[in-house]
């Protein structure tokens, strides 16, 4: 009876291990993608980041917080279907840990990449205090407002005439849109192949000068903050526009 013990415990050993040995191979057969936020401004593509001071028309700007939600990102197959890769990001737009996520993805191609800017209807009308901390729509991201539910962007700084920033004349610029109509969507082409144990970078690029001069200027001093209120909303509604806008894709 010991020894039929001892056997039984060696075959199960053994299933075990090969078990653990696909799993293994079967992670390895994978790629991994990373999907990451940055902020340029203008022809040139300088690279810009919070703190930073840029012009804009004629203005300085001086970037004090970019926060975004999008949502409902996914990747168009070469047979059409989707594949949902995120559905909600909180990024701090450029930042190196909340501005980007990494998903591993079995070897296929990929024509297209599609997000939303903001929160779709069901993922507005979230309730906040339901979701864990670590949750993109907790309460704990003091995105939410009663009056208004999510803000779908914050966008917060400073801005004077060119060489003015820093005086006392300088403009505070707050702009939060928010509620369900100002949720836009936009699909990008794609010529993108993951391969096993392969790597690939999709990088979501935000023109901060289109943001601002794009399809309808918004004028820093003149158009200063928006709250999604109906005084302002017209300021949100051309925010949101020009944001779906003002991005392009790259791959690395």
């Amino acid at each position: 009876m010991k020894t039929l013990k001892i056997f039984a415990l060696i075959v199960l050993s053994l299933i075990m291990g090969t078990a653990c040995e696909k799993d293994d191979n079967e992670e390895s057969a994978q790629g991994v993608l990373r999907f990451k936020t940055e902020m340029t401004s203008g022809q040139q593509g300088q690279k810009f980041n919070i703190g930073d001071t840029i012009q804009i028309g004629n203005y300085d700007f001086n970037l004090k917080k970019f926060k975004l939600y999008l949502s409902n990102i996914s990747l168009t197959r070469a047979d059409g279907t989707f594949l949902e890769i995120k559905d909600i990001l909180l990024a701090d737009v450029g930042d190196n840990i909340t501005g980007q996520f990494s998903v591993n993805l079995d070897p296929d191609e990929y024509t297209g990449l599609s997000l939303g800017y903001g929160l779709d209807t069901a993922q507005n009308n979230s309730i906040p205090e339901s979701f864990e901390r670590e949750h993109p729509l907790s309460s704990f991201n003091q995105m939410y407002w009663t009056m208004l539910k999510y803000r779908f962007a914050i966008l917060e700084g400073r801005s004077n005439l060119v060489d003015s920033l820093g005086t006392n004349s300088d403009r505070l610029n707050a702009y939060h849109p928010g509620t369900d109509i100002l949720y836009r969507t936009k699909s990008f082409p794609l010529d993108l192949k993951i391969v096993k144990d392969g790597s690939k970078t999709i990088v979501l690029n935000f023109d901060l000068e289109k943001l601002f001069v794009g399809n309808d200027t918004i004028d820093l001093m003149t158009e200063p903050q928006t709250h999604s209120e109906p005084v302002d909303f017209h300021i949100a509604t051309k925010f949101m526009d020009n944001l779906k806008d003002c991005a392009e894709i790259s791959l690395l």
